[in-house]
């Protein structure tokens, strides 16, 4: 069934009011995982609109100083069409455009140095917009979190990766309320 303009419009404003709340949550550093998903409903509701969101399951050690790629566990949900490999953790494009990449990583509790979050296009190691430099606490976790407007291709591949500096090995946290996680938004074509 066809949208008409009235309601393409009131969509729109529905999406506009969205993104004044995201930009919102993103300056005040709090999760993304609610709005994400209302955001894709909406999105969806205006037709076929590549979409995907996945998200950590088990714990995970990272190096010391050293780019590592967030395993993941779980979909959430993908309207990209079979673009989610969990095994590889990473989302393959299946629509070139405008795409909104976003994503958290989270650390146990450790007060010893900086956590880094940012997105590998392609599998790039060392990754060139990066988010965060939070120092850690001792006693909570530590979520850091990014979001990036990037062009992607057809067949380009997105992953999440996380970066600590905290001397010596650091676990990411799965707790259901702030565990790590990856989402893929198509924003407009090529």
């Amino acid at each position: 069934m066809a949208l008409t303009p009235e309601q393409i419009e009131a969509k729109l404003k529905t999406l506009e009011a969205k993104s004044t709340r995201l930009e919102r949550l993103l300056h005040s550093g709090r999760g993304l995982t609610d709005i994400t998903q209302s955001l894709a409903t909406d999105l969806v509701d205006l037709g076929e609109v590549p979409i995907a969101k996945m998200h950590q399951t088990g714990a995970q050690t990272l190096s010391n100083n050293t780019w590592t790629t967030i395993t993941m566990g779980a979909l959430d949900f993908d309207f990209i069409g079979a673009g989610v490999d969990l095994a590889a953790e990473e989302i393959t494009i299946r629509r070139g455009g405008l795409y909104l990449l976003n994503g958290r990583v989270t650390f146990a509790a450790n007060s010893s140095g900086t956590r880094f979050v940012a997105f590998s296009v392609n599998s790039a190691a060392d990754p060139n917009e990066k988010y965060g430099g939070t120092t850690g606490d001792a006693t909570f976790t530590t979520s850091v979190g990014g979001t990036s407007l990037v062009s992607l291709d057809v067949g380009d591949t997105v992953e999440l990766m996380g970066w600590q500096g905290s001397g010596g090995d650091l676990a990411t946290d799965v707790d259901a309320t702030r565990r790590s996680y990856l989402a893929v938004i198509l924003l407009a074509n090529n």
